[in-house]
C-alpha cells in the first residue's frame, strides 16, 4: 500500500496529539497566523500577508493530500478539501477581518474612542 512522508507525518501527529484532524486543521491555521503575523510585525499589512499565508499552507496541504488520494483511491473527494480548507482557514480570516476594520485589540482603545468624541480623559 501506498504511504507517502507527509502522510506518515500528518498520522504521527493525530497519534502523538489524540486530537482529531479538524481541530489540528484550526490550530495549524491559528499557529500560522500567529507565527507569520509575528513574522511580519511591522509590516503595513501584517494581518494579510499572514491570512495569505495560512490560505497557502493549506492549499499546499491540500494539494499533497490530493495527490496521495488520487494514487490511493483515483478519485479526488473535492468536498473534503474544501472542508480542511475552511477548517484551517476560517479564523485567521475572522482575525483579519477584525483586526483590519476595528480598534478591537488596539493599546489605546479607550483614548482613541475619546479623542473621536472630542472629549480628554
Amino acid at each position: 500500500m501506498y504511504d507517502s512522508v507527509f502522510q506518515d507525518i500528518k498520522t504521527h501527529i493525530v497519534s502523538f496529539t489524540g486530537l482529531e484532524r479538524d481541530a489540528l486543521h484550526i490550530y495549524v491555521g491559528i499557529g500560522v497566523f500567529l507565527i507569520t503575523s509575528l513574522l511580519f510585525k511591522n509590516h503595513r499589512y501584517r494581518w494579510l500577508i499572514a491570512l495569505f499565508a495560512v490560505i497557502a499552507a493549506a492549499s499546499m496541504g491540500e494539494v499533497l493530500d490530493r495527490h496521495d488520494q488520487l494514487i490511493i483511491d483515483k478519485h479526488w473527494y473535492w468536498q473534503g478539501s474544501v472542508h480542511d480548507i475552511v477548517n484551517t482557514c476560517f479564523f485567521p480570516t475572522l482575525f483579519t477581518l477584525i483586526l483590519t476594520f476595528t480598534h478591537f485589540f488596539e493599546r489605546n482603545f479607550e483614548r482613541n474612542i475619546a479623542q473621536a468624541h472630542g472629549s480628554k480623559r
